[in-house]
């Protein structure tokens, strides 16, 4: 996990009344890619889907790790309404192409076309290099 681009984030997002809740799966503490360790709230499992109004995906290194997590693809696609807010940043638009949640939509990703072609999920016809991209209650970003 990129720690900055999580701990910006929140940050950012404190000036809102909303709560907001750090999910893992497992619920075990997380090491970012620069040793800050950050301690989840509460599981995938644990988390009541129909209650979440938005989620931010921070990227990665090492996004193919996430190739078999199934259970975050099923929980994306519980969570994810016509209202929902979605914010992928870096390599996380993996997880959304993953869970099917990239058809149609406009999208950039921070992984080289080879690596976008060697995790066979995403759809070249929709995928733009710009920094940031907006589509629908879509947002992704290169990191």
């Amino acid at each position: 996990m990129h720690e900055f681009v999580y701990f910006f984030s929140y940050s950012a997002s404190s000036k809102c009344a909303r709560e907001k809740t750090l999910l893992s799966e497992p619920r075990d503490p997380v090491k970012g890619e620069s040793g800050l360790t950050c301690k989840p709230d509460i599981s995938i499992a644990e988390a009541d889907a129909t209650s979440i109004d938005s989620l931010l995906f921070p990227g990665c290194y090492g996004i193919s790790t996430l190739r078999e997590a199934h259970e975050l693809f099923r929980f994306v696609k519980k969570v994810v309404r016509n209202d929902t807010k979605i914010f992928a940043i870096s390599s996380s638009p993996f997880n959304l192409a993953k869970a099917g949640l990239l058809e149609n939509k406009r999208y950039t990703v921070g992984l080289s076309k080879e690596d976008r072609e060697w995790l066979g999920v995403f759809d070249e016809k929709y995928y733009t290099d710009e920094l940031l991209v907006h589509d629908g209650n879509l947002v992704t970003a290169r990191g």
